[in-house]
């Protein structure tokens, strides 16, 4: 027998009791405001504390890599033909690359698109297309259901909102809509919108990002692993589309700051389940307070920087690695009973 379901008198029952309830929204919002502000600033005293611990870590890299780079390349000779040497805790190598910088200024890039137009290099030139809802409502309803969009005439409750792209509404004004967002990839984004699909040039901005800062090598070094190609300029636009989503989920999971916050999304999709056992392996350690301690063992088993890189043949590498150490850790805790 089906429930009945139980229907709440309304609690307003005149206007002076509505005014009421905006003044308690509008309370309520000074507090939710107020909260997250105090949040933020934690958050950032967070963020200057970890910078100030990361610096000295940061500056020794920097120094190891540029001596690194100097020896290599003075030893060149020594490596014969081979591009590249894998050594015990990594691999040194040379790799070309080429990239094309634009300049920042409207009126210089401006020129750049005229002598461009001259040459005929129409190719080398993007146009973005969007479409104007605001005009499209001025044909009417019968055009705007032609053309694939939805004409929608809404009239409710304060906070009910349209999703059809073309809408007439007569909400009350105070109440507020969010834009919907969708969720996927750079190609996915593109092929449902017709914005312009991501490119060499964009593999390259997300890398070089403050968030990511990739070195070239990194970022060939993904390319490789996500297509199997060395030459960037070989990669087919799905290819593109796959390492730029890569590189997104990448650029988005620092931004989670992994420094505080466990990484499961982002990063390569056929891992998660594999990262997230890692995670429980370190949980059982009892890592998960030190990051830096999961990052270096992960660094001096799998030669990866960052748990978003691992493949999946380095995350068993890694766990079997936790593995042992978990054993060992519990057999040295049944002889100290």
């Amino acid at each position: 027998m089906a429930r009945k379901r139980v229907i709440e008198a309304p609690s307003l029952k005149s206007w002076e009791d509505v005014n009421d309830a905006l003044r308690q929204i509008a309370e309520a919002q000074i507090a939710v405001g107020d909260i997250e502000s105090d949040m933020q600033k934690q958050i950032i005293g967070a963020q200057k504390v970890a910078e100030e611990q990361c610096k000295p870590y940061k500056d020794s890299i920097a120094r190891l890599e540029r001596e690194i780079k100097t020896f290599v390349t003075d030893h060149r000779d020594e490596m014969g033909k081979a591009k590249s040497m894998t050594l015990t805790f990594g691999e040194v190598g040379f790799r070309l690359s080429t990239s094309v910088s634009l300049p920042r200024a409207k009126e210089k890039l401006e020129e750049i698109i005229r002598r461009l137009k001259s040459r005929q290099m129409t190719d080398c030139i993007v146009v973005e297309e969007k479409i104007s809802k605001e005009a499209l409502k001025k044909y009417g309803e019968d055009t705007v259901n032609a053309v694939g969009a939805t004409w929608s005439t809404l009239s409710g409750p304060p906070g009910s909102r349209a999703t059809s792209s073309a809408t007439r509404s007569t909400s009350p004004s105070w109440s507020r809509s969010r834009r919907a967002t969708k969720k996927g990839g750079p190609g996915m984004a593109a092929a449902r919108t017709g914005r312009k699909q991501p490119s060499i040039r964009t593999l390259w901005a997300i890398a070089k990002s403050p968030e990511l800062m990739l070195t070239d090598e990194d970022l060939h070094a993904v390319v490789y692993r996500e297509t199997g190609k060395e030459s960037m300029k070989k990669l087919s636009q799905g290819e593109i589309n796959t390492v730029a989503r890569v590189l997104q989920n990448m650029k988005d999971g620092t931004k989670r700051d992994i420094r505080s916050k466990r990484t499961d999304e982002g990063g390569d999709p056929r891992t998660v389940s594999q990262r997230r056992k890692i995670y429980a392996l370190c949980e059982e350690l009892g890592w998960n307070d030190d990051p830096r301690r999961i990052q270096g063992f992960i660094k001096r088993v799998a030669h990866v920087d960052r748990i978003e890189w691992l493949d999946n043949a380095k995350c068993e590498k890694v766990i079997e690695g936790l593995k042992a150490i978990l054993a060992r850790q519990k057999q040295k805790e049944a002889r100290n009973e």
